[in-house]
């Protein structure tokens, strides 16, 4: 039984490893990346070893910052500091490293304890996204910042960023309307032209009646993030 399981247990690394597009020297380092504090506990290590993947998704979340901060900046060269911020603290964020983690079939992999893996602990959120930085972490020392780096970014590259910055620049418009003058802002279409297949739409955002932006779209949520983006431009002239 343990030889199968042994067995089974190398063909899904071997998934893993090609999913990642990156094939460990240190099989034992991409074997403690997997390895779950409950697994250690149920399968005790000679003291002073290092025997979950601890540290090393500590290390992981700094180098998974890193590449995520050089990405937005030389991604979104128009964006101010506390718009890449928002959207930074949304990648590396539990949700998202989780949805990375999953589109991998990571979970597969994660050594857990029995109790834990028949509580579902190989789909628990907070096990895969903190499994997903111990993994980027062992290959930073495994091959370096700039193997680790290519995998983050083929990440990073196959996100959309559409949505995350659209509901981004509504929300940060949403905070500073209520916060300096106590209302929500208001979207309008005010132009809609084109064929049903191909329209563009023009929409005006407003606070307390007066107007702060426009944008146009080829839908009505671009268009209000183009109007949002605008009107924040304006709010930051204004407060400063």
């Amino acid at each position: 039984m343990a030889d199968i399981e042994e067995v089974a247990s190398f063909d899904a690394i071997d998934i893993l490893e090609n999913s990642l597009g990156y094939h460990f020297k240190s099989r034992q380092l991409l074997e403690l990346a997997l390895t779950h504090r409950s697994y250690q506990a149920s399968s005790p290590s000679p003291s002073g070893t290092e025997t979950d993947n601890e540290r090393l998704e500590f290390l992981g979340d700094s180098v998974i910052g890193l590449v995520v901060c050089d990405y937005l900046y030389n991604t979104f060269r128009e964006l101010q500091e506390d718009r890449l911020s928002k959207i930074k603290s949304y990648i590396v964020s539990q949700q998202n490293l989780s949805h990375w983690a999953e589109s991998i079939n990571l979970g597969d992999s994660i050594k857990l304890s029995e109790s834990e893996r028949l509580s579902g602990g190989a789909k628990k959120g907070s096990i895969i996204s903190g499994c997903f930085e111990s993994v980027i972490g062992a290959v930073f020392l495994d091959g370096g910042f700039e193997s680790a780096r290519r995998i983050v970014k083929n990440f990073l590259d196959k996100t959309s960023f559409d949505a995350i910055c659209e509901n981004d620049a509504k929300s940060e418009l949403q905070e500073i309307s209520q916060d300096r003058f106590g209302v929500l802002p208001i979207y309008r279409i005010i132009n809609e032209e084109g064929p049903a297949h191909n329209k563009v739409f023009e929409i005006e955002v407003e606070i307390k009646g007066t107007p702060y932006g426009r944008g146009t779209g080829h839908s009505k949520k671009e268009a209000q993030k183009n109007a949002a983006e605008e009107a924040l431009k304006k709010l930051r002239l204004s407060n400063e």
